[in-house]
C-alpha cells in the first residue's frame, strides 16, 4: 500500500516478534508492560470512526479472523467434552490449546466506544479525561479483582492506549522525519527506562486477564514508554536497508502472525528444544504462513472483506 508508513509497520513488526518471543519463551519479562499497551495504541493511531464503513471494517479485520482462528479450538475443546469427564465450561476455560484472539474481540469492542465517543464530544481534551478515566476504571478493577467476562476489563483498559495513540495520531506519523540516530538513543533511553521502573517492585502485568498487579503509576508510565522507546527505535531501522524490509514484513502481517502463531508454538514445543530455538522455528516458519493464508485465505484472515454492504 503506497500510504503505510515504514516507522509503524517496524513498530508492529518489533512488537509482534516480542510477542512471539514471550509465547517461546525467549523473552524479557518487562516487555508484557508495553507489547500489548503498543498495539492497542497504534490501533487508534490509524482509527476513523467518522470514515464511511467503519464499524463493517472491524467486522471485516477482527470478527471475521477472530472467528475463522478460533474454529480449531472450539472443535477440539468439543471433542475433548466429549472424551473425558468434564464439564464443558472447564474444557473450554482452560484450553489445551492457547490463541491471542483476545486482542480482536478487544479491539472491536473498543471501536465501538471509539464511535459513540466521538459523536458525544469532539473536544480532544475531553478525548483525553475520557482515556484517562477508562484507564483508572480498568486499573480499579484490576485492584478489587473483579472478575472479567468475555476480555470487558481488559477493553477498559487498553481503550485508554488506543485513544491517546488517536489523539497523537498526527505526530506519531510524522516521527518518520526525525533524525535516526537520536531516536535511536532516546529510543533505548525509553526502554530502558521502562525496564527499571517496571523492575522496582515485586510487579506483574498481564493485560489478557486485565492483571495489573503494580502502582497505577508504574502500569502506565511502563507502558508509555514502551510505545515511546519501539517508535523511536523503528524511526531508526527505517533507514536501514534489510532490517527494515525484515521488520516491515513482519508488521504489514502482525495481525495474521498474532492469530496463527501459537498454533505452530504448540507444535514446536513438542520437540522440547531450547526456547531461543522454538522461536527461531516459528520465525521461520511465518512467511510459509503467511503466503498460504493470503493466498487461500485472504477473506477469513482480514486481508480482503468478507462481507460487502452493496450501495
Amino acid at each position: 500500500m503506497a500510504n503505510r508508513l515504514p516507522h509503524i509497520d517496524i513498530a508492529k513488526g518489533i512488537g509482534i516478534l516480542a510477542v512471539v518471543g514471550l509465547h517461546t519463551g525467549f523473552h524479557i519479562d518487562a516487555w508484557v508492560c508495553w507489547e500489548m499497551p503498543l498495539f492497542f495504541f497504534l490501533s487508534g493511531v490509524f482509527a476513523n470512526p467518522n470514515k464511511n464503513g467503519f464499524i463493517l471494517s472491524r467486522v471485516n479485520r477482527l470478527l471475521v479472523p477472530a472467528v475463522f482462528f478460533y474454529l480449531p479450538v472450539f472443535f477440539y475443546n468439543c471433542a475433548y467434552y466429549l472424551t473425558h469427564k468434564l464439564s464443558l465450561y472447564d474444557c473450554f476455560a482452560n484450553s489445551a490449546i492457547p490463541t491471542a484472539l483476545w486482542f480482536l474481540i478487544a479491539l472491536f469492542y473498543i471501536s465501538i466506544i471509539h464511535i459513540l465517543i466521538f459523536r458525544l464530544f469532539k473536544n480532544k481534551f475531553i478525548h483525553l479525561l475520557i482515556a484517562l478515566a477508562f484507564f483508572i476504571i480498568g486499573y480499579l478493577l484490576s485492584h478489587w479483582k473483579i472478575p472479567q467476562y468475555v476480555f470487558i476489563n481488559t477493553s477498559i483498559t487498553s481503550c485508554s492506549y488506543y485513544l491517546l495513540g488517536n489523539l497523537v495520531s498526527g505526530e506519531v506519523k510524522k516521527m518518520g522525519s526525525f533524525n535516526g540516530y537520536i531516536a535511536l538513543l532516546c529510543g533505548l533511553v525509553a526502554l530502558l527506562g521502562s525496564y527499571i521502573i517496571y523492575h522496582t517492585g515485586d510487579n506483574y502485568i498481564f493485560y489478557r486477564n486485565n492483571e495489573l498487579n503494580a502502582d497505577i503509576y508504574i502500569v502506565m508510565t511502563t507502558a508509555l514508554l514502551g510505545i515511546l522507546g519501539i517508535l523511536m527505535i523503528s524511526v531508526y531501522c527505517s533507514g536501514t536497508e534489510i532490517l527494515s524490509k525484515v521488520l516491515s514484513y513482519f508488521g504489514e502481517n502482525s495481525l495474521l502472525i498474532l492469530c496463527s502463531h501459537l498454533y505452530i508454538v504448540k507444535i514446536i514445543q513438542l520437540l522440547q528444544l531450547p526456547s531461543v530455538l522454538q522461536f527461531g522455528l516459528v520465525v521461520a516458519s511465518l512467511p510459509m504462513i503467511i503466503y498460504l493464508f493470503k493466498r487461500f485465505f485472504p477473506r477469513m484472515s482480514g486481508y480482503s472483506p468478507l462481507i460487502r454492504i452493496s450501495r
